[in-house]
């Protein structure tokens, strides 16, 4: 051995090496753990939830009787208007670029939901706008 560690003991210095190595693996081993975790979702008590996102596609895809299918019981002047503006949405150049998940919220049965979405419009011109939802016994009751 050089004249660095020549005057440390062997015991000590099987000590720090083994701490070393230990320290270097169990970090490795719980960055992977702590993903995987995240990844799968185990611990998490609000993540995306499957009505939102089926909400969300149906609206980006413009399907009127989807999202009325999924909005509470409303009145007929009320469901009237809602298919005449996605009629109109329909007639529009817009297209929608990428739908992100930002995070949301649950307590009990009632939920909300956020998202961005990023458009093109005809011009070509992107736009990036939130979105939250409100759901409420997996019905969405709320458009922001």
């Amino acid at each position: 051995m050089g004249r660095l560690v020549g005057w440390i003991p062997a015991t000590v210095r099987l000590a720090v090496g083994m701490l070393f190595v230990g320290g270097v693996v169990g970090f490795a081993l719980a960055a992977a753990g702590s993903t995987v975790v995240a990844d799968q979702g185990w611990f998490s008590g609000s993540g995306e939830s499957a009505q939102a996102r089926t909400y969300m596609i149906r609206l980006l895809s413009r399907d009127a009787a989807g999202l009325n299918a999924m909005r509470p019981e409303q009145d007929v002047i009320s469901r009237a208007l809602s298919e005449q503006s996605a009629q109109q949405s329909q007639q529009s150049n817009v297209k929608a670029l990428s739908l992100t998940y930002l995070g949301g919220q649950s307590q009990g049965g009632l939920s909300v939901h956020i998202y961005a979405v990023e458009v093109q419009g005809s011009g070509g011109r992107q736009q990036l706008f939130p979105l939250a939802l409100t759901l409420s016994g997996g019905r969405v009751v709320l458009t922001r």
